[in-house]
């Protein structure tokens, strides 16, 4: 198992893929696009930032993009700011149907990327969760019926014990629409620490590993299969979910979560 993650990581490096700094917020332009080109649009973003945000005296949600390591980033306007459906239980996110990757079931689905919080974990943040998928496809703008993937959820410590990462697949399940495994019950992510996530996945399992850069030996790795089979979109997704009752992350104080270095790739 060792030696597939050295090849994940080799991928990253054979890529280019270099781990940047975060999207500066001051920076941007802003994007006007419709939820529709967002959905389809076929490129895995090499930066991410979700925030909350105090503007003119009222509280949003924004998101951030940079599409390539050399792009200027992006801020996207209302009403897609949030996610591109808008409507969903969760909070700012970036979905996708498509990778650029095929979706035959023999095909492994590789992901690296990594993450830091602030103000999102922790006894005064406002994070529940903060969920990746592979794999995935959206029906819709607004997740109206079944949609699939197969990722990771991983959590913070005052929340859930002392939080846990766990595998998921989303939808398309007889009589539930989750089914999970809980992975890890000392493994609790934190603010102000960055995060190595490797991934990969075919049709029917997934390999993920989540690594503290700063402290290499605080790393948890474990191999999950589903009960049913069959993952096979082409999309991903970055998704938040907060403390609110409705998991929007329009809890109002200041938070923000950047990811970057995403590099997206197949075996």
């Amino acid at each position: 198992m060792k030696k597939l993650f050295k090849v994940l990581a080799g991928l990253a490096a054979a890529a280019g893929v270099t781990f940047f700094s975060p999207i500066a917020l001051a920076q941007y332009y802003p994007l006007v696009g419709g939820a529709w080109w967002e959905l389809q649009k076929c490129v895995v973003p090499a930066e991410l930032s979700f925030s909350r945000d105090l503007e003119n005296g009222t509280w949003v949600s924004n998101r951030y993009v940079r599409y390539t390591a050399n792009d200027v980033a992006y801020k996207f306007l209302p009403p897609f700011s949030k996610n591109p459906e808008g409507l969903v239980y969760h909070g700012p996110a970036h979905l996708s149907n498509c990778s650029g990757r095929n979706t035959s079931a023999s095909s492994i689905h590789a992901l690296t990327f990594r993450f830091v919080a602030t103000g999102v974990f922790g006894g005064s943040g406002v994070g529940n969760h903060f969920v990746v998928l592979q794999r995935a496809q959206f029906p819709n703008l607004y997740s109206d019926g079944l949609r699939d993937g197969i990722g990771i959820a991983m959590f913070g410590k005052p929340l859930v014990g002392n939080g846990y990462i766990f595998a998921q697949r989303p939808n398309n399940l007889p009589g539930g629409l989750y089914e999970s495994q809980i992975a890890g019950t000392s493994f609790a992510i934190q603010d102000g620490v960055v995060y190595e996530v490797l991934m990969r996945a075919n049709a029917d399992e997934i390999t993920y590993q989540v690594t503290n850069v700063a402290n290499p030996a605080q790393t948890f790795w474990r191999t999950w299969r589903p009960n049913v089979g069959g993952v096979n979109g082409n999309g991903f997704a970055f998704v938040m979910l907060c403390k609110d009752a409705d998991s929007r992350c329009e809890i109002d104080q200041p938070w923000r979560i950047d990811i970057f270095g995403i590099s997206a790739s197949q075996m």
